[in-house]
């Protein structure tokens, strides 16, 4: 996500060079030259101040939109920021722990929309391989999450 915000401001900082750059005459060598001197002086000026402020704008609205519907008999757990890890993708979204399910919810970025849902009573072993990693077997299929406080998670799964 990032390189593609430093992309957007590379191509904004380039044409809006670009128009003040003296076009007398339009040779492809004078518009290679002056297309690399924007991008060089937008690359200086694009820290990472801005993109991270920008990301963490975006993530908030994402985050956000997420919204969870609990049933009458449900009461939420614990809820985090997670991706999960399904092969070699990783899907964004809102991890939820209820007294009866995990439901993980992806965000609107993802190729995947669908919501996954875990009834506890099936979950059949649980484990973390790292601080940050969350994962269980759940009809014979091992799924993994990444989550901030995987031992609280499990913790709160197996309770």
């Amino acid at each position: 996500m990032r390189t593609v915000i430093k992309f957007i401001f590379i191509v904004v900082g380039s044409l809006a060079f670009m128009t003040f750059a003296p076009w007398g005459s339009t040779s492809p060598r004078e518009i290679g030259f002056y297309l690399s001197i924007a991008t060089v002086l937008t690359i200086t000026f694009t820290n990472d101040f801005v993109v991270k402020k920008i990301l963490s704008s975006f993530a908030s609205k994402l985050e956000n939109s997420i919204k969870l519907n609990l049933d009458t008999s449900e009461t939420l757990r614990i809820e985090s920021q997670a991706n999960y890890e399904k092969g070699f993708e990783r899907i964004g979204g809102k991890l939820f722990l209820t007294n009866r399910r995990v439901l993980f919810i992806p965000h609107k970025l993802n190729l995947t929309s669908k919501p996954v849902e875990f009834d506890l009573s099936k979950i059949e072993e649980l484990g973390g391989a790292s601080q940050e990693k969350l994962s269980f077997f759940y009809d014979g299929k091992e799924h993994k999450f990444v989550v901030t406080d995987s031992s609280l998670w499990l913790e709160k799964i197996a309770a």
